[in-house]
């Protein structure tokens, strides 16, 4: 009996095609699709050839190769920002290696070779993409389809991701850059902005907390937040103009409307929102493990840690895109972010 596992939480995708120097050819919905199916169709083969005593890890490298952007940069520190879905002791591989371990096990411990489970099929169910110049960000969920006698297809925390209440618990991402100038000024997108743009993010989500605690108008403090953040608006000629998978979302995983982001961060509309920012937090802190910049956009990957009034910290991981509009302001286009996987 085939069991089918939506693992990946929240799956965020952005794909490189570096301006395709073949051709110029043009980066559209349809690629990142077809480059979607094909990374799936590379696991289940991975899977394959493990199960019939072949060289999977021949099959893993060329897989790798193939997908990943490791090596393309050599000029940039983090060229890949990657959070597999199974890692938690070592969250996020940035070289080939560590992604090699990850799929088909190696010199990292944790490991047990997520591609070798192995899978007969990997079905995909996204919630939208955004595409500028040669980047491309996408998100939505991934189901894996466990092959009989699989090792995850009796793990009950692996059949715990069928349920799609426990899908904010795992995110796996796939990263690359695009390119474009911002006019005003032509100002200069860079690692210290995406730092101070975090930083500042982090105090807003303070700042509505204590006007809550205060007893004062905190949804007008979550809107001016939301306007000042996210680039709800900014693109109205796309269908998807910021894909935001916030921690604790799960029946209502996306948020792609300013009205559903204001749910989530100070409760509305939607019955499972009890208001995050409102909980209230006291510090946001930072550690992040990459930033990749071209041009006008940038993606960050990485842990921020929410500190209660208790003074408990409750540590998330977190994907941002953000994008450097005409007017020199930054802003989110896609925001992920879930709690770390846990074995069990």
């Amino acid at each position: 009996m085939k069991t089918s596992l939506s693992i990946a939480a929240a799956t965020l995708v952005a794909v490189s095609a570096g301006m395709a120097q073949a051709g110029n050819t043009e980066l559209t919905a349809e690629r990142v699709t077809e480059f979607k199916k094909a990374w799936g169709e590379g696991i289940v083969e991975i899977g394959s050839v493990y199960s019939a005593g072949g060289d999977y890890e021949d099959a893993a490298r060329r897989h790798i190769e193939r997908f990943y952007a490791y090596g393309e940069r050599a000029d940039e520190p983090a060229t890949v920002l990657f959070k597999p879905t199974l890692a938690s002791e070592d969250q996020f591989r940035g070289t080939f290696d560590e992604a090699l371990s990850y799929f088909v096990g190696g010199s990292i411990e944790e490991d047990g070779g997520f591609a070798i489970a192995p899978y007969t099929n990997v079905r995909w169910e996204p919630t939208g993409t955004v595409i500028n110049g040669d980047m491309a960000m996408s998100m939505g969920n991934y189901y894996f389809t466990c092959a009989v006698g699989s090792k995850w297809a009796n793990s009950p925390n692996m059949r715990n991701h069928n349920m799609k209440t426990s899908l904010s618990i795992a995110a796996a991402t796939l990263v690359a850059v695009s390119a474009g100038m911002a006019q005003a000024g032509n100002t200069e997108l860079t690692a210290e902005r995406v730092t101070e743009f975090k930083k500042a993010w982090g105090e807003g989500i303070v700042e509505i907390g204590s006007v809550y605690s205060a007893g004062g108008d905190y949804e007008d403090a979550a809107r001016r937040h939301i306007e000042r953040f996210y680039a709800y608006g900014e693109r109205a000629d796309e269908p998807a103009t910021v894909l935001f998978k916030p921690t604790l979302a799960s029946e209502d995983q996306f948020r792609g409307t300013f009205d559903e982001a204001l749910s989530y961060f100070v409760g509305g509309s939607i019955e499972e929102d009890g208001g995050f920012a409102i909980a209230p937090y006291t510090n946001v802190r930072w550690e992040p493990t990459g930033t990749v910049i071209n041009g006008d956009m940038a993606m960050s990957m990485g842990n921020y840690y929410f500190t209660k009034t208790d003074g408990n910290e409750v540590k998330v991981e977190y994907t941002f895109g953000v994008e450097q509009f005409e007017d020199g302001s930054i802003k989110f286009v896609l925001h992920h972010s879930s709690l770390p996987f846990t074995p069990g």
